[in-house]
């Protein structure tokens, strides 16, 4: 009846649940109408600035992104290196200092220079004097040829070209040593090749200085062996666009397992991606100038042409923020090494670079007003529709309030529903519990009533049987007694073979009855011991003496006495045969 009742309150309700559904689709319509707003209003922004950056995006700057973004930091973070250079130059410096021959002072010498060369020109041509002394006082043959080549180095890439070719003047390379003539014709060819471009105004003499370069170069390729570092390099330079794939992969190959910290990794990366830039592979060719732009940072080199090319090619290519901080590094890089000529190239590709960057900041400046314009706009609009949802929310919760009201009466009903439920369960239960039981007693009872019928039809037959064999004794007892044959009724009388036939024939018999009464007890025997307890019967055999003790407990038979008396065993045997469980 309550179940009833709650049903009818809860159709009286329907009508007015059902008329709050239009405000809730009214609410969440706004809702949604909001979020649709700010996506498109965030994509239009996203687009205003992203658009002008994307516009000259590649797909193998995409590609070499994470690179650039490694190059970032280093340049970011140059300061690191140059601490651990400095680190190494004082270390020199000292050991210098505290040296106690001129072949001690003269090598720290040579160690100053290489730290210096590429660091700082002026302290490179101070030390590189101080050595050229040095080895004269010495009497070192080839001193003067070292340490000329290698100011001629400094002095070339700082742009001071007649100081370079005025230090080499008088050196004859043909005659110097294997190793000092190749430093020799690569320092020569490195003098020419900058120097012609550097005349590039007078184009005969650029052309002159140039076909110089390559003459040099073609010495010291006749000069470097293949074991040599620069051997690869050299002929990979020189073979320019004709370069065959394998042997540039070869080169590639040392460049990506070297450790991209030193000059000479700088120089191998530089050689690889001017040749994927000859033949065409933009991409490959910004992997491996950045490649030796990150060498440069990490070696601390300040004459640092690749990043230099690096900035212009990505400024080409509209990334043009990167390509602002790398000329800014590069200008820096230059001011410290005293390049001047470098310094004032530089600085005209800044100013390109500046202007640029400085357009692009604009362009961003003139999205970022008409964004928080149209945000702006947004926002009213925003304004109007919360000031909206907040009355079509008051009116809603109202709603909701009554609605829930609804539903606590509702829910009380169903709980009441619930209990009468589980009072029939457990009821049903209870009904289920009882005929099984009774079910159980039944069928203890028609197997009582079996064994009953069983055991008094065996029970007069046995009787009858023995009945009979007793007459039968008697009279052969008689007959003996008449025949006077008192010896052998005296052996018959002595011998138990009479009682054990008997005995077999009572274990037959009743093996027989219980067998037929209850045909599956040697199966729930074993099913109920250990597995080394378990019997298995001889062919023709039905039970034995510890099945028959288990027979006569199945039967109500638990006395150890009595069993023994039926059976003619002792009490020993009985209380060892005993029915045991199988344990767990």
């Amino acid at each position: 009846m309550e179940v009833v009742q709650a049903t009818v309150a809860f159709l009286k309700n329907y009508d007015y649940i059902c008329d709050s559904k239009p405000i809730v689709d009214i609410y969440y319509h706004t809702i949604n109408t909001v979020q649709y707003l700010f996506r498109y209003v965030y994509s239009i922004i996203i687009m205003f600035l992203v658009c002008p950056l994307a516009a000259h995006a590649y797909s193998f700057i995409d590609d070499n992104e994470e690179l650039l973004r490694s190059l970032d930091s280093m340049v970011n973070d140059n300061s690191r290196f140059m601490r651990a250079k400095e680190m190494r130059i004082d270390a020199i410096k000292d050991r210098m200092a505290r040296s106690n021959s001129d072949t001690e002072r003269y090598g720290e010498l040579k160690k100053l220079y290489d730290e210096y060369y590429t660091f700082d020109s002026d302290s490179a041509i101070h030390y590189a004097r101080e050595a050229l002394d040095l080895s004269e006082r010495m009497g070192l043959p080839h001193g003067r040829a070292e340490w000329g080549t290698r100011m001629a180095y400094v002095y070339a890439a700082c742009g001071l070209f007649p100081e370079a070719l005025n230090v080499v003047s008088g050196i004859d390379g043909a005659s110097l040593p294997k190793g000092l003539r190749a430093d020799y014709y690569d320092t020569m060819s490195y003098l020419y090749s900058h120097y012609s471009l550097y005349l590039s105004d007078d184009r005969a003499m650029a052309d002159e200085y140039a076909a110089k370069s390559n003459l040099y170069k073609d010495s010291l390729g006749m000069v470097i062996g293949e074991q040599s570092p620069q051997w690869l390099a050299h002929v990979v330079s020189k073979m320019g666009v004709d370069t065959p794939l394998d042997m540039l992969r070869q080169l590639e190959a040392r460049v990506n397992e070297s450790r991209i910290d030193s000059r000479r990794d700088a120089m191998d990366a530089y050689q690889v991606a001017k040749t994927h830039e000859m033949q065409a592979r933009p991409s490959e060719y910004l992997k491996y100038m950045v490649y030796s732009s990150m060498a440069d940072v990490r070696s601390v080199n300040r004459d640092i042409a690749s990043l230099q090319e690096l900035a212009m090619f990505l400024y080409n290519h509209g990334d043009i923020t990167r390509a602002y901080a790398y000329i800014n590094y590069c200008l820096d890089q230059a001011h410290y090494y005293h390049n001047r000529i470098r310094m004032v190239n530089i600085s005209a590709l800044q100013d390109e670079v500046r202007s640029a960057y400085l357009d692009q900041l604009r362009e961003k400046d003139r999205m970022v007003r008409t964004s928080l314009v149209v945000v702006s706009v947004l926002a009213v609009i925003l304004l109007g529709l919360i000031a909206f949802m907040v009355r079509q929310y008051r009116t809603l919760r109202r709603n909701r309030e009554q609605l829930a009201s609804v539903n606590r009466e509702l829910n009380e009903r169903v709980e009441q529903l619930h209990a009468a439920h589980r009072d029939l369960s457990e009821a049903h239960d209870e009904q289920t519990r009882l005929n099984e039981n009774l079910n159980a007693a039944n069928a203890k009872l028609q197997e009582s009533n079996a064994v009953k019928e069983e055991y008094i039809g065996y029970a007069f037959n046995l009787s009858t049987d023995y009945i009979n064999d007793l007459d039968d004794l008697r009279k052969k007892l008689l007959r003996k007694v008449k025949t006077r044959q008192f010896g052998e009724l005296a052996d018959m009388l002595e011998s138990d073979s009479l009682v054990q036939g008997e005995m077999q024939r009572f274990y037959k018999s009743f093996d027989e009855t219980f067998i037929r009464i209850f045909p599956n007890f040697l199966d729930e025997y074993n099913a109920d011991q250990e597995p080394d307890d378990r019997i298995e019967l001889k062919d023709g055999e039905l039970l034995n003496t510890r099945l028959r003790i288990w027979a006569l407990h199945r039967l109500g038979i638990t006395e150890s006495a009595r069993i023994a008396k039926m059976l003619r065993c002792s009490i020993q045997t009985v209380y060892n045969n005993r029915p045991k469980r199988k344990r767990g």
